[in-house]
């Protein structure tokens, strides 16, 4: 299972499924040809595991105060 979030939203879940991932490309369009975003990302954790709902929040409360994020 695979979770995107956006200003402490779930922007987007679902299974990334079985197949070869073949790298990802971050901020563009589905295809990752085009139509870059204009953003600036902090961090981008990627996880062998699936946290639970507690874990994630620790997770996020950690990063927004690293990072000085407030909501």
């Amino acid at each position: 299972s695979s979770t995107l979030r956006k200003n402490l939203s779930s922007s987007t879940s679902g299974n990334a499924s079985t197949s070869s991932g073949n790298g990802f490309t971050l901020a563009a369009n589905g295809s990752g040809t085009g139509n870059y975003a204009n953003i600036l990302v902090l961090e981008v954790l990627i996880r062998s595991v699936a946290d639970d709902a507690s874990l994630q929040a620790r997770i996020i409360s950690f990063l927004m105060r690293k990072h000085r994020i407030t909501a």
